[in-house]
């Protein structure tokens, strides 16, 4: 669980520098961040004499993974350059309550009822954080089609992390499941990128490279976390990024907090705390 929060500090590092990256075109950082990955995992992957291929009957949940991804990544990006960063991130992690249902159905992961009601729960907190409730009220001033994109990526990003964990359980590296996720967005990324083309300044090169390393240190620990937990559980942990986000979007972006988002962080947390509290049963 410790994993998960480092993934959801990482992420909402790597959504701040998407914000101040705004003038790049969408595609043109998914190519850069995928560049970047498709390096390092390399890199690791080399050193360590593993396969690129993976292992044997692994290979379309490799590039499920990768594709899910991809899709994922480029509706959240396209969200954040409308959407206020805090409002961006908490929608988007809507995703673990798609990840638990899809893990439930496909991998035949039981959750505990606290873990539902956690979930549940940590749901209500982002709505609060979010401004959608209790008023149930969005943003008339952004168009609608950047609130349907950030949703569409929380829903594949659900796709993504149950398929990650689906690679874990064969006992799959690490290192090759992140591997297919540039290795798969490079060439979506790239025939977009040539169309609409944007020269970086130096300022905007060092946000790229930011948003790049945040995002590799981001899936190193959200794979390593779901590696050592359920889905349901490994994930959950990410709703601690609406936090992260909406900090950043009160230091950096001049995003005040609400009334809500006291209340909502107030959930989130609580939820987390008694979501991570392990039950011990008596020696007999």
């Amino acid at each position: 669980m410790l994993f998960g929060i480092l993934a959801a500090l990482s992420f909402s590092l790597m959504a701040l520098f998407v914000k101040f990256a705004a003038d790049i075109p969408t595609q043109e950082l998914i190519l850069a961040r995928s560049i970047f990955t498709l390096v390092a995992s390399l890199a690791v992957i080399k050193s360590q004499s593993l396969s690129v291929w993976g292992k044997k009957g692994n290979w379309p949940f490799l590039l499920l993974r990768g594709f899910a991804g991809y899709l994922a990544l480029s509706a959240y990006f396209f969200s954040i350059t409308k959407l206020p960063l805090g409002v961006a991130s908490l929608i988007q992690y809507l995703s673990p309550v798609f990840s638990a249902i899809l893990a439930y159905y496909f991998l035949r992961e039981d959750s505990s009822f606290r873990q539902w009601i956690c979930l549940a729960f940590g749901l209500i907190g982002v709505g609060f954080v979010s401004g959608v409730l209790p008023f149930g009220r969005l943003d008339a001033s952004v168009p609608l089609v950047y609130w349907l994109a950030c949703i569409l990526s929380a829903v594949i990003s659900g796709v993504a992390y149950s398929t990650v964990r689906k690679l874990n359980l064969t006992g799959e590296s690490a290192d090759v499941i992140i591997f297919y996720f540039p290795l798969v967005s490079f060439p979506f990324a790239l025939l977009a990128s040539l169309q609409q083309w944007v020269t970086p300044t130096l300022l905007q090169g060092l946000n790229i490279f930011l948003v790049c390393l945040f995002s590799y240190i981001g899936q190193l620990f959200l794979t390593f976390s779901l590696r050592s937990e359920k889905t349901s559980a490994a994930t959950n942990m990410l709703y601690f990024g609406a936090l992260f986000a909406s900090t950043w979007g009160f230091m950096f972006l001049n995003e005040h907090p609400t009334l809500g988002f006291f209340i909502g962080a107030t959930l989130i947390i609580g939820t987390q705390l008694v979501f991570g509290k392990k039950q011990i049963k008596p020696k007999t």
